[in-house]
């Protein structure tokens, strides 16, 4: 969370404590209690989609398993932008075809530039991540792969 998230989030928490406290003192409990209904579904910050990147690799046998290839993608993440976005953008390999060198990973579609941005800099851990396509569910993104 950078210091603008975190500084929103500080703003809406300190307007709704503000809004309650005018609340109680000029009326009776039933507004309070359905100003705080919903001033909790206006603080519930909506969470983003889990997207899914088709991605090819180079060069062929590099990674045996999906655990190998998970791993250099997040040490991708992390030399790129650092242990928050990395927490953050979440990549994880649901597909591992090794034969064909195509992988799908699920990541936070919140940081879909910043994940791609850091595939850019895989070239420098000995092997390139050619992205083919990023959609919303899986049977999308194999198809992309065809």
């Amino acid at each position: 969370m950078d210091i603008y998230q975190l500084l929103s989030v500080l703003s809406i928490v300190l307007s709704g404590i503000s809004l309650v406290t005018v609340l109680v003192l000029l009326s009776d409990s039933t507004v309070v209690c359905k100003a705080l209904t919903w001033l909790m579904r206006a603080r519930k910050v909506g969470r983003y989609r889990k997207r899914y990147l088709a991605i090819m690799y180079y060069p062929p046998g590099r990674f045996k398993e999906t655990g190998e290839l998970e791993k250099a993608l997040r040490t991708v993440v992390m030399r790129s932008f650092g242990v928050v976005y990395l927490a953050g953008i979440d990549p994880k390999v649901v597909y591992f075809d090794p034969g064909g060198c195509k992988a799908i990973v699920k990541f936070n579609g919140r940081f879909k530039v910043e994940f791609l941005a850091s595939l850019a800099a895989s070239s420098e851990l000995g092997f390139k991540v050619i992205p083919v396509g990023i959609s919303g569910t899986f049977k999308s993104a194999k198809k992309k792969l065809g």
